[in-house]
């Protein structure tokens, strides 16, 4: 098996002793009281995965597993809200208990999980290994204490529930502009952390979201979309460090916060950059300029109208501003054409479908169009960015190639000033298929209140 991500990193310099543990504090290596709540894991990458398990399967894995959870007396249980859905969850790795319960907004008390994930470490002699259950929506993770792995997992479990009820996901940033909601959509190295922060300074703007949207649709008497609603997403930011190389205030927001995987100098000195699986767990309140506490609060929307949707490429020879029909833009999402750029921790050129790498299915059923579950969340995601893009009119392409941050966010600040115009002549409807219709009405049949409570809990309500 390929070793790199499943081991320690030697940037890291962790002494043989320690070399067996999943996770470890950095003070153990420095010394220094001033990491004591830094967190190095031995996983920092995907291992191998199963998002096919039947129900006979993940009962056996559970059987042989839970010993080892039940017996651990750090287990803990912490169930979560993500977009309206309930995920249970059951752990005994204290860096994931640690960052989850500043991640994500807790889930009402005494509300049925909609979906259980069960993530177990020090299980002896077993590689990482990822396991989910579509028939009851029940994941298991063993020996991983890498939080990222945790987020992206739990991500894609929320898709599952609820892409039949009705809600979008975008893995993208969002931003509140005077009541207009603006939705970056980015390959990494492409300038979108750095726009979103000098954006986020512009006079009536506010911070969304930062990695992650939810996403609901309202509809006028003749099923035409006209309004999408985005719900933000986490409490706290889970940002990559290195960040602070493009916004130099970060490397003063970060110390103060939960760390991961952050190598040190000979000094003790935080390396933003050094590696490329460096996180922090962020208050966006401390990305938030001056003011008082309730001026701060203001900076932050919760919810916002999307108006205009922005993809960001760094390419030589382009126009900078582009204009995208409905129909184009669906089509360069669905073909997920990118280049890995600096900062990205891979090199060349890839596929990554709507820029999004958390759907729970395997990158080649998706690129090959095989399994139902993967037919399924490709005709949801062209459906449901059709019907967005039918509701801002398209979308905009936005080239940072050779351009200054300060030209790009102009050039976006323009974007931003013209008029909203819905796609009148543009029917997203050609996109639902006959699987998007049996799995809407399915889920509309079989589970209608527990539909109508995820509604609920998206929009704010406790249910």
């Amino acid at each position: 098996m390929e070793k790199k991500g499943l081991e320690y990193d030697p940037i890291f310099k962790v002494p043989s002793a320690l070399q067996d543990k999943h996770e470890i504090s950095m003070r153990e290596i420095t010394g220094s009281p001033k990491h004591a709540s830094d967190v190095l894991t031995k996983v920092t990458a995907r291992g191998a995965s199963n998002y096919e398990t039947s129900k006979e399967e993940m009962e056996e894995l559970l059987r042989q597993y839970s010993p080892i959870l039940e017996k651990d007396p750090r287990r803990k249980r912490w169930d979560i809200m993500a977009g309206g859905a309930i995920i249970g969850g059951v752990t005994n790795s204290p860096n994931v208990q640690r960052m989850e319960s500043y991640n994500w907004p807790p889930a009402p008390p005494r509300v049925e999980p909609q979906a259980m994930f069960y993530l177990i470490i020090d299980v002896p002699n077993e590689p990482p290994h990822f396991w989910y259950c579509p028939e009851t929506r029940t994941a298991l993770s063993i020996n991983s204490s890498y939080y990222g792995e945790k987020k992206s997992r739990g991500l894609g479990i929320g898709m599952d529930i609820l892409q039949p009820m009705g809600i979008h996901s975008i893995h993208g940033s969002c931003l509140d502009v005077a009541g207009r909601g603006v939705v970056i959509i980015a390959p990494t190295g492409t300038g979108k952390s750095t726009l979103c922060a000098m954006l986020k300074d512009e006079p009536g703007a506010r911070i969304h979201s930062d990695d992650w949207i939810y996403v609901i649709f309202n509809y006028d008497e003749e099923g035409r979309p006209r309004l999408a609603t985005a719900r933000y997403s986490e409490l706290w930011y889970y940002m990559r460090t290195d960040t602070a190389l493009a916004q130099p205030a970060l490397s003063e927001v970060f110390p103060r916060c939960p760390i991961e995987n952050v190598p040190v100098d000979e000094k003790g000195s935080y390396m933003w950059g050094a590696f490329e699986n460096s996180r922090a767990m962020v208050n966006p309140l401390d990305m938030v300029n001056g003011g008082t506490a309730i001026e701060k609060q203001n900076k932050l929307a919760r919810f916002t109208s999307i108006e205009k949707v922005v993809f960001l490429r760094r390419e030589e020879g382009i126009q900078e501003i582009e204009r995208l029909s409905p129909e184009k833009a669906v089509h360069i999402l669905y073909e997920g054409k990118m280049r890995y750029l600096s900062g990205s921790g891979k090199k060349g050129a890839g596929i990554e479908r709507w820029l999004n790498p958390y759907v729970l299915v395997n990158k080649e059923n998706l690129s090959d169009h095989k399994g139902e579950r993967a037919l399924l969340n490709i005709d949801f995601q062209n459906y449901y960015f059709a019907t967005l893009f039918s509701v801002t009119g398209g979308a905009y392409y936005l080239n940072t190639a050779n351009r200054s941050p300060v030209e790009s966010i102009k050039a976006l600040k323009d974007i931003i000033a013209e008029p909203s115009s819905l796609a009148l002549h543009f029917d997203p409807h050609v996109y639902r298929t006959k699987r998007i219709e049996e799995s809407l009405e399915r889920c509309a049949k079989e589970k209608p209140s527990e539909v109508v409570a995820t509604t609920k809990r998206f929009m704010g309500a406790i249910y």
